[in-house]
């Protein structure tokens, strides 16, 4: 298939070629996805993910996850790194930095939820920026959320 659509859940390139590679959909559903006006696409892990809580592994080469994050300098984008808070030094990815080039940087804490109902969600912000300097980021932003709750 010549056309480049990805999938709205992953970001993967769509493909109908290797079901064990990443955006991977099946022919009948890519082709009725390259005809349509509706760029809403998931592919094949995304939407059992989604309807069914099932989860595929997808093979994925480490050379070329590698180029990927080494193309993301080269693009316009946001990088949106999500970090659990009481896990915020495995979560915090203090690599990314290297990835990151000129584009805007932004720092999520998920389970905020957790917090006792008096803390200070600025003392907490405070802290993650803190944390992120000491590891060389400077996040623009920096946003708290609750996944399980929806919370933004």
């Amino acid at each position: 298939m010549s056309e480049e659509l990805r999938c709205i859940g992953c970001g993967s390139i769509l493909q109908d070629q290797d079901p064990k590679k990443s955006g991977y959909l099946p022919t009948s559903a890519l082709k009725k996805a390259l005809t349509s006006d509706d760029n809403e696409v998931y592919c094949q892990r995304c939407f059992r993910l989604r309807h069914y809580n099932e989860i595929m592994p997808v093979e994925e080469n480490n050379d070329d996850f590698l180029a990927l994050l080494n193309s993301i300098s080269q693009k316009k984008a946001l990088v949106v790194n999500v970090v659990d808070l009481f896990d915020f030094s495995n979560s915090l990815i203090s690599s990314i930095k290297r990835f990151i080039g000129g584009n805007e940087y932004i720092l999520v804490g998920n389970k905020v939820d957790l917090f006792p109902k008096n803390s200070k969600e600025s003392k907490i912000k405070d802290w993650m920026r803190q944390e992120a300097n000491r590891n060389g980021l400077k996040p623009e932003k920096i946003f708290l959320v609750s996944a399980a709750k929806k919370k933004i």
